[in-house]
């Protein structure tokens, strides 16, 4: 798997897009949520074949670009389908989304748009990967999701603190993406950076990434040293747009 991260910003953050993640596995490619900001940074960095999009939860940063991929893949004249996959049922609100954003596009599109929605712990495999997921904790029903084939795996956290089902899910994965919103715990309904070391210590994390800082926890990122740091075998990574990773 190789992964590009196409934004790695929360929805304020107007240095960097809205957190996406591109993930190339034999000659396919899968978009890991696709906000506001993302649709363009995906037609900027995607080589090859968008298989399919994963919704982590339906927050406008996370989802709202998935209008503008849509009427470009009909400029284009696309002809291969297009899944968007997700913990949630998010068929109703991602089709009005399109319809608002280009009334009677759907009818006019010459690829089927094939939703399919995991059930959590029960893993789907397609495209080649297994995918799971699990609910995490957030202000609306939102999935962390693991990624896995031929002894390859990650995790992408979306929104969310991590619950007990997502952390079995981490566990043993090559390589953990986490949204990392404070410094140290302030809501409810996100992560923070000193709860991502703290998973680190306990699950043994090989790769940690942190992604969805606040724009304002970026530009004070020395903090981080007085926090418990993660074990010396984990690989801390602060991804920003544009990096990536061969897993």
């Amino acid at each position: 798997m190789i992964i590009t991260f196409i934004g790695t910003g929360e929805a304020g953050d107007h240095r960097r897009r809205n957190t996406s993640v591109l993930i190339e596995y034999q000659g396919r490619e899968h978009l890991l949520d696709c906000g506001f900001s993302s649709a363009m940074g995906y037609l900027k960095n995607g080589k090859g074949l968008l298989i399919s999009i994963w919704v982590s939860h339906l927050h406008g940063d996370h989802f709202f670009g998935i209008p503008q991929l849509i009427v470009s893949f009909y400029i284009e004249k696309r002809q291969e389908p297009l899944h968007i996959l997700s913990g949630a049922d998010c068929r109703q609100t991602i089709t009005a989304a399109i319809e608002l954003a280009y009334p009677g596009l759907l009818e006019k599109i010459e690829f089927a748009i094939i939703f399919v929605q995991l059930e959590p712990l029960h893993p789907l495999h397609r495209f080649g990967l297994d995918w799971h997921c699990a609910m995490v904790r957030h202000s609306q029903p939102a999935f962390g999701l693991r990624l896995q084939a031929h002894g390859e795996s990650l995790y992408y956290s979306g929104d969310g603190k991590t619950t007990a089902e997502a952390a079995r899910l981490i566990d043993g994965c090559d390589i953990v993406i986490h949204e990392a919103f404070s410094l140290t715990p302030l809501k409810p309904t996100h992560s923070s950076i000193e709860e991502c070391f703290a998973l680190a210590r306990e699950l043994e994390l090989s790769v940690l990434v942190l992604v969805h800082i606040n724009r304002e926890t970026r530009k004070n990122l020395e903090q981080m040293k007085r926090l418990k740091q993660p074990p010396s075998t984990t690989r801390l990574l602060i991804a920003d747009d544009g990096d990536r990773l061969r897993l």
